[in-house]
């Protein structure tokens, strides 16, 4: 039998041709292993059900989230290079521009009226007087209702429905009126009878 000093290094391969024998003599069977002692080495058997789970060691911590890449270049198809998009267009008025007198009983509509607020106190007349898309908005600023008639060549739609002609503004109501086809009204709004 061959005996190592303490603190021999082996390096390279080893073939051992016989058993293996633990500091107290005792040579390993088969399925055993060796294990520290403290003091020496001694074969057991081996677990191989399995011994008790170790505790689970401590999560390491977030890491920054990396950059993005850039996206890709977009490649040809056969369209057309798209166009550059138009300007927007104006809009109109923030406000509605009052027209300059109220209007009281027999008085009509004008065309300088187009876009503008009308206040009135009595019966008002809409003459065939405003181009298509043209519009006036209409306040009754007066404690009773008040009679919207049509002039001469005006079919008044009240919109959302089937009726037509002469309209009434309830007291303190708001109207608009616009004009959908040549001599053809449509009136809308709030206390609109």
């Amino acid at each position: 039998m061959a005996k190592l000093k303490g603190g021999t290094r082996i390096y390279g391969d080893i073939k051992i041709d016989g058993g293996i024998y633990d500091s107290s003599n005792q040579i390993g069977i088969g399925g055993s292993v060796l294990v520290s002692t403290g003091v020496g080495i001694a074969w057991t058997t081996a677990n191989l059900g399995g011994g008790a789970q170790g505790t689970q060691g401590i999560q390491g911590g977030l890491s920054a989230q990396g950059v993005q890449g850039l996206q890709g270049v977009q490649g040809l198809s056969n369209q057309g290079v798209q166009g550059v998009q138009g300007l927007q267009g104006t809009f109109g008025p923030p406000t509605i521009p009052a027209s300059a007198d109220t209007l009281g009983s027999g008085d009509s509509i004008l065309a300088t009226d187009n876009g503008k607020l009308v206040v009135i106190t009595g019966t008002l007349t809409i003459p065939n007087v405003f181009g298509v898309g043209e519009n006036v908005v209409i306040y009754n600023d007066s404690a009773a209702q008040v009679g919207i008639n049509t002039g001469a060549g005006v079919l008044l739609r009240l919109a959302g429905t089937t009726q037509t002609g002469n309209r009434f503004i309830q007291q303190r109501g708001v109207a608009t009126v616009l004009c959908v086809k040549t001599g053809e009204y449509a009136i809308s709004g709030a206390g609109i009878t």
